[in-house]
């Protein structure tokens, strides 16, 4: 809300980039250290330093249940709202802050490794289901494309002055003298 408010009531671009800037530049640092940093400094930390070699009858089925059931239960909710975020971050205010899209390249790099590690070390299997699709998720990135469009184009009406050179009956011009 504050950033539509910069946009479109201030109409200041450079306070709403900045903004933009502090807001995805700490979400996109606090999501790397929750996801990346904690969890792997936990498990070294909870793991036990006697073992070095693999646990005894590894690769059974039996063994990898067992120590499956050890595990947090895993939850890709978290992970589809992360990036529904992140894409309305990069494509809303896509005008105002454009290096957003190379940030979040960077830190879906990095994600996409934490998200292995977790799956592979900190959590539970998840469970299967067949699905078609990605659900309710497919329409919720399209209404944020949807909106990007429109406000992208609000942005370059309301905040640039390029506008007044393609339609210059729009603006009052101040009479001199």
């Amino acid at each position: 809300v504050a950033l539509f408010y910069l946009a479109f009531y201030e109409r200041d671009i450079e306070r709403l980039r900045l903004e933009l800037i502090a807001v995805f530049q700490i979400d996109s640092v606090r999501r790397v250290l929750l996801e990346c940093i904690v969890p792997m400094l936990l498990q070294r930390q909870w793991s036990s330093p006697g073992r070095v070699g693999p646990r005894k009858g590894f690769g059974t089925k039996d063994d990898d249940t067992a120590h499956d059931a050890d595990k947090d239960v895993y939850d890709q909710f978290d992970d589809y709202m992360e990036i529904l975020i992140q894409l309305g971050y990069v494509t809303l205010f896509a005008s105002a802050y454009p290096l957003a899209s190379l940030v979040s390249i960077a830190a879906n790099w990095v994600e996409i490794r934490a998200d292995c590690f977790k799956l592979a070390v900190l959590c539970q299997r998840p469970t299967v289901f067949r699905s078609s699709g990605i659900g309710m998720w497919k329409t919720l990135m399209a209404s944020v494309i949807w909106m990007s469009a429109l406000t992208n184009c609000l942005l370059f009406g309301f905040t640039s002055d390029q506008m007044m050179h393609y339609v210059p009956d729009f603006y009052a011009r101040d009479k001199e003298g």
